[in-house]
């Protein structure tokens, strides 16, 4: 299990090679965004898609990625032009 330390030192990595640009991180028994994260584990908000949690694993530490608050259908989400 990584520290929180080392989990920064990879989300600076990644930064650098314009991988990442989180939006906050959370610390295991914290809420992040209103949702819990869990003992051992790491909470992150990334507003960029999953390439940066793809170069995690594919540097061999262990990732899993869940949608914790749901999902929603593609088809069921309105046009941004419409906004």
């Amino acid at each position: 299990m990584l520290s929180m330390s080392a989990a920064e030192a990879v989300i600076e990595k990644l930064k650098a090679a314009n991988l990442c640009n989180p939006v906050t991180l959370g610390k295991a028994g914290e809420s992040l965004c209103e949702i819990p994260v869990r003992p051992n584990n790491i909470g992150l908000v990334l507003s960029s898609g999953l390439n940066s949690v793809a170069a995690v694993a594919e540097a061999g530490i262990k990732v899993t990625s869940k949608a914790m608050s749901g999902v929603i259908n593609a088809s069921k989400r309105g046009s941004f032009w419409s906004l």
